[in-house]
């Protein structure tokens, strides 16, 4: 059991995608869980179904990773129930599929502050906490579409998702001196029913079509996730690892 006696929170954890795949992964590791989300009813619901399952403490908690005031309550939420947390998945993403000239501003800031700055906000209000313990793990969601241009998402998300591995590199060297770890992954079309409904079909087909090893899945994303949480990376920070099945 890889994360006994860790506290766990991973963002947008309630969808069927990345986040609960990788919560369901460090829950059989052992690790205590926050499913975080802003879908009540679905954030409940999974963290009571890993909670059976795995036999591990979870939390619930309705959190928007644009709202400031959500995120400091999760964390204060989560220090008073557990007293530490020692991994971050900052998971939560968007996209709306649309050229630059198809975009309202409003989804552009949308794009930007869910895939960028909420990720931001949350490492911020996380890292004192394991400074004060001089360790931590943190593992942001970037995207292939941060080096493909013909990947099929908007290039706002392109942006965001080419930011994150920026800040993924300038912050592993921040903290590494409080013994914090900070690395990426890049994931390719990783086939989920949110996905499904939200990326148009041909975009699907011709990523999928160029990726040689096979579909992927949330849960081979959430496989190379633990890697880089786990002592098998404890000298890996700052690094993007992308998982594309070859793409």
């Amino acid at each position: 059991m890889k994360f006994t006696n860790q506290v766990a929170i991973v963002t947008a954890a309630a969808g069927a995608g990345i986040g609960q795949a990788t919560a369901r992964a460090l829950a059989a590791e052992g690790a205590t869980l926050v499913i975080s989300d802003k879908h009540e009813k679905r954030t409940n619901e999974v963290a009571e179904n890993i909670h059976r399952i795995y036999h591990v403490p979870t939390l619930p908690v309705i959190c928007d990773v644009t709202d400031i005031q959500q995120i400091e309550e999760m964390v204060r939420r989560t220090v008073d129930n557990y007293g530490q947390i020692d991994i971050l998945v900052n998971n939560a993403g968007f996209d709306v599929f649309k050229p630059l000239l198809d975009m309202e501003f409003s989804d552009i800031d949308k794009v930007i502050n869910i895939n960028l700055m909420g990720m931001i906000y949350i490492t911020r209000a996380v890292l004192p906490w394991m400074v004060r313990r001089k360790s931590g793990r943190i593992v942001n969601l970037s995207s292939i579409a941060a080096y493909s241009p013909d990947s099929g998402d908007s290039s706002s998300y392109a942006a965001a998702k080419a930011a994150v591995q920026a800040f993924t590199r300038s912050l592993a060297r921040e903290v590494g001196q409080y013994g914090i770890r900070v690395n990426a992954i890049a994931p390719s079309v990783t086939i989920n029913p949110f996905l499904e409904k939200q990326m148009p079909a041909h975009s699907i087909s011709e990523i999928t079509g160029k990726m040689p090893l096979g579909l992927l899945k949330p849960e081979d994303q959430a496989k190379a996730i633990l890697f880089l949480l786990s002592d098998d990376a404890a000298l890996i920070s700052g690094a993007t690892l992308n998982v594309t099945a070859g793409y």
